[in-house]
């Protein structure tokens, strides 16, 4: 798996690295392959979805790392609710390509205030397969903050999850699912 440059953070390898690992020369690994002492200093980092549907897509785990930065814990939730409405088709269709079509993907979030060239949150997502085949698969994610200046408080109520500034998708072993969804 080639990763850009601008993935090139410790946290990124540390989970492309232990990814590679946990799949054993397979195309996808199991999620009961996952060893977590693998995730040691990022796991704070991470969150997993079970990727149920098209329109449930839904939080198994998140890090404190990712609570601290979205002010809400998101578990047990559907990541597709927390989106503006505007933008679920795409997010809909980016995420399902990644179990559909296996893939990983490298996103950034920007600042605003700053050039686009800028990113203040850099992500990998990577696809699992269940422990059970007639189960849904999973979507792992790491997320290293360039800027530890952006922690927020906690939210009362979860809010909406920013659509990313880049997203490219990572051939894995099953090809490059194309670039129509790619920004």
């Amino acid at each position: 798996m080639k990763l850009p440059s601008v993935a090139n953070v410790r946290e990124i390898r540390q989970v492309a690295d232990a990814w590679n690992a946990w799949r054993r020369g397979a195309l996808l690994p199991r999620r009961d392959q996952m060893r977590l002492k693998d995730l040691d200093g990022v796991f704070d980092r991470c969150f997993m979805l079970e990727m149920r549907s098209p329109t449930e897509m839904v939080f198994v785990f998140m890090g404190s790392m990712f609570q601290r930065v979205t002010g809400h814990d998101y578990t047990g939730l559907n990541f597709l609710e927390y989106s503006d409405p505007g933008i679920r088709a795409l997010r809909s269709r980016r995420m399902m390509t990644l179990v559909n079509k296996p893939c990983a993907c490298v996103w950034t979030i920007c600042d605003e205030t700053l050039p686009m060239d800028t990113p203040r949150f850099v992500g990998l997502a990577l696809p699992l397969l269940p422990t059970e085949p007639c189960r849904p698969p999973f979507v792992f994610e790491v997320m290293a903050v360039l800027d530890d200046d952006i922690l927020i408080e906690r939210a009362p109520e979860p809010g909406v999850l920013r659509l990313t500034d880049m997203f490219r998708y990572i051939d894995i072993g099953a090809g490059h699912p194309g670039r129509e969804l790619e920004s």
